[in-house]
């Protein structure tokens, strides 16, 4: 076992589900896939917000050392590509862009050429990371349609999700101003599918 182990973190094979910084990362073991979303808002004086949200589907095949990502808005709508490497001994990930995001630019240099690199807060058992695309989704406490709440989160919105049975899927939700964590289940059918 020990040198199973070390064989994934020797061919950088390995990555962690999980919160670092403003990076959320859901990784899947069995498609070798990761989706993420970083979102961070920068408030100024005069009232102004300017805010970076990107959600990233990447992908690494045997042999590569980084995830090969597609970046996307909020809004599903491709921005470019980019790499997502794993740094096992750090517990971190470096999130490098081929190109410039203006949106994202004006937050934070450094995406592009050596990349920026964002520690885990939080390790989590997320396989993926979605967005909501549904006006509202709302949550239920278990699986079927009686169980309905009175809470949803809306569009755009995203969640970790840990487990599916049929169409329905349990779900992280992290309240943006609170952090406070909801474990709670939606429908599939209120979430972006990759």
């Amino acid at each position: 076992m020990k040198y199973f182990w070390l064989l994934l973190i020797s061919t950088g094979l390995f990555a962690q589900s999980g919160v670092y910084d403003e990076l959320n990362v859901g990784f899947d073991e069995d498609s070798n896939t990761l989706t993420a979303v970083f979102d961070l808002s920068d408030y100024h004086a005069n009232g102004t917000v300017d805010r970076c949200q990107l959600y990233v589907v990447a992908s690494k095949s045997a042999g590569e050392k980084h995830f090969t990502a597609s970046i996307y808005n909020f809004d599903y709508q491709l921005l470019g590509y980019g790499s997502l490497s794993y740094v096992t001994d750090m517990n971190k990930y470096n999130f490098k862009l081929e190109k410039e995001v203006q949106q994202c630019n004006r937050i934070m240099t450094g995406f592009v050429g050596a990349g920026i690199d964002f520690y885990q807060k939080y390790a989590m058992d997320w396989k993926r990371v979605n967005l909501v695309k549904s006006p509202r989704a709302y949550f239920y406490s278990k699986p079927g349609a009686e169980f309905k709440t009175k809470s949803y989160i809306t569009r755009s919105e995203w969640v970790g999700v840990l487990e599916q049975k049929s169409s329905w899927l349990k779900v992280d939700y992290i309240t943006p101003n609170t952090k406070k964590f909801t474990r709670t289940w939606v429908k599939k059918q209120d979430l972006v599918a990759e």
